[in-house]
């Protein structure tokens, strides 16, 4: 694991053994965060997590400026304090990492969506809380994403709360 910190935005590198890659996730602190304080905080993991912070890195140049929102919405008392985790997607493995299922449009034979609920319960998840003083539990945690993202999102709440009788 590589890790380093551009003031509220730190980054740690994440080695999947599930995906068999490597990935960055973009970890977004609220200002009033204190590594020592004992209170956790809730965790939205957002996907596609390139585009949430930096246009140098986002998609056509545009970010989603989800810490700017979330700031924003912390400081007029709209949200509690959270913390952001931005899973980059897997590059040109993106599709087939967001796509659950065999697919003609988009066009996926081999998909590995399938596992993405497994990669973020027990890789993602498991390192967030080892560095960060998280809140822990559904009530605590959300998932969201756009696109793509968005699909794998739905996939995976659905999966990981079990309602996918017969399985997912």
């Amino acid at each position: 694991m590589t890790s380093f910190s551009n003031a509220n935005l730190h980054f740690l590198e994440l080695r999947s053994r599930i995906f068999r890659n490597t990935r960055l996730l973009r970890v977004w602190l609220p200002p009033c965060y204190d590594q020592s304080r004992a209170t956790p905080y809730p965790v939205l993991y957002l996907n596609d997590g390139q585009n949430l912070f930096e246009p140098a890195t986002a998609f056509a140049g545009v970010a989603w400026r989800a810490g700017e929102a979330a700031g924003r919405l912390m400081a007029v008392g709209k949200i509690a304090p959270l913390i952001l985790v931005g899973i980059d997607n897997a590059g040109k493995d993106r599709v087939r990492e967001y796509v659950p299922y065999r697919s003609f449009d988009p066009c996926v034979f081999r998909s590995r969506g399938k596992h993405y609920p497994d990669f973020l319960r027990y890789e993602v998840m498991p390192l967030i809380e080892k560095n960060y003083a998280v809140a822990k539990g559904p009530e605590q945690t959300g998932l969201g994403g756009s696109s793509l993202g968005g699909l794998i999102t739905l996939y995976t709440q659905i999966a990981m709360t079990g309602a996918c009788s017969g399985g997912c």
